[in-house]
């Protein structure tokens, strides 16, 4: 309990707050409101908007202007009036006595880690640096979109690009080479005939396959948020070869990201745990964080909490550890957070130049395989011809 208490976690404070149910009931109410909030879709605030957002408000509050007087300046120049509309409802209730975390709570546009960021910065009196680690996570969030989004893409059109012509191809040029060897009253190739019966199948039964991507996708969106689901499909990406280390990479660094604004913020580690699970989305480390909450509430420090689970590399258990021993934790996560944002930057790239060849072979390979097989016919008589 010691150790505990030393981490800056009041364990008289929790204890109690755990025993007061009605308590416990209007958080987890509070935190479920914002829940909600945090998955909506069309939102007006985009990841853009949001890094151009904290990023001028942290100019202007280092200009020595306040935070009203520095919304007020960012709403005169919005030419978004929805945009406009937001932050002057914002402004308006700050002026009228709420907090800045209280004011953004009521837009569903703002997330759950925007809401208890400022609310942290707030109460710890260091709102500057939580704008300023927003302003950054957001700009690294869109770094990190950019180069998904530029690495997937040439593959993503290659693919697409393919498919539609071997779709030409079995629509219109197998069928009319197959109405030519019929005129020859040859036995064709295995090849050949394997390609016309897929030809035919695909002509004439093209609706089941557009009926089972459509019934993917309607099972996807009613399973989507089921916990077996979530489980299932959350495991089956992190075993992905190449892609699956990616995707953990990604989640990693943004779980040291979140554990260094709350730990750098000196909020107590069970809280900080609490806030960064519900922030995180992916199945595995929501279930992690859950356990290790539990096990630290025991007496566990956090390294020997984490240990178990396999989605944590060691050699951030071990600097964890270092972190615990030396009091910098968010020294320690800091520095964590730029290594894996720095492998995420590297295996995306690497990901992207695999991928080109990889899909231009494969495509190559299968339009091949059809222009040889509808070709082998035509040779096997040229070479009866000749024979003759």
């Amino acid at each position: 309990m010691k150790k505990l208490n030393e981490m800056g976690i009041n364990i008289s404070q929790i204890s109690s707050s755990l025993d007061n149910s009605h308590s416990k009931k209007v958080v987890e109410r509070e935190v479920n409101s914002i829940l909600k909030k945090e998955f909506s879709f069309g939102k007006i605030l985009t990841d853009k908007r949001k890094e151009e957002f904290y990023s001028e408000l942290v100019i202007l509050l280092q200009s020595g202007l306040d935070l009203k007087v520095s919304l007020d300046i960012y709403i005169n120049g919005q030419p978004n009036q929805k945009v406009k509309k937001i932050f002057s409802d914002v402004l308006g209730q700050i002026i009228h006595g709420a907090s800045f975390s209280e004011a953004i709570k009521q837009w569903k546009e703002f997330s759950l880690h925007e809401y208890f960021s400022i609310r942290i910065g707030e109460e710890s009196g260091r709102l500057m640096e939580v704008l300023e680690e927003l302003s950054l996570y957001f700009r690294k969030k869109l770094k990190q979109h950019k180069q998904i989004v530029g690495a997937f893409s040439y593959p993503a059109v290659i693919f697409l690009t393919a498919i539609l012509a071997v779709i030409f191809m079995m629509n219109f040029i197998v069928p009319m080479f197959a109405d030519s060897f019929k005129r020859f009253n040859g036995e064709l190739p295995g090849l050949t005939i394997f390609i016309i019966n897929i030809s035919n199948s695909f002509r004439h039964w093209w609706w089941i396959v557009l009926l089972l991507i459509g019934g993917i996708f309607a099972l996807f969106s009613f399973w989507h948020k089921k916990k077996w689901f979530r489980r299932v499909s959350s495991n089956l990406i992190l075993k992905l070869p190449l892609f699956g280390n990616l995707v953990r990479k990604v989640y990693l660094a943004r779980f040291c990201q979140s554990m260094a604004l709350m730990t750098g913020a000196k909020t107590p580690l069970i809280q900080s745990l609490d806030l960064v699970g519900r922030m995180m989305g992916l199945y595995p480390f929501e279930v992690a964080i859950k356990s290790i909450q539990e096990d630290i509430y025991r007496g566990k420090l956090l390294y020997e909490a984490m240990a178990p689970f396999n989605i944590f590399e060691m050699r951030m258990i071990s600097l964890i550890k270092v972190g615990e021993e030396t009091n910098r934790l968010d020294d320690i996560f800091k520095r964590l957070y730029e290594q894996y944002s720095e492998e995420t930057d590297h295996q995306t790239a690497m990901l992207s130049n695999m991928l080109e060849p990889l899909l231009i072979v494969m495509i190559g390979g299968l339009v091949a395989v059809i222009l040889v097989a509808m070709y082998l016919p035509m040779f096997k008589l040229g070479g009866t011809i000749m024979g003759m």
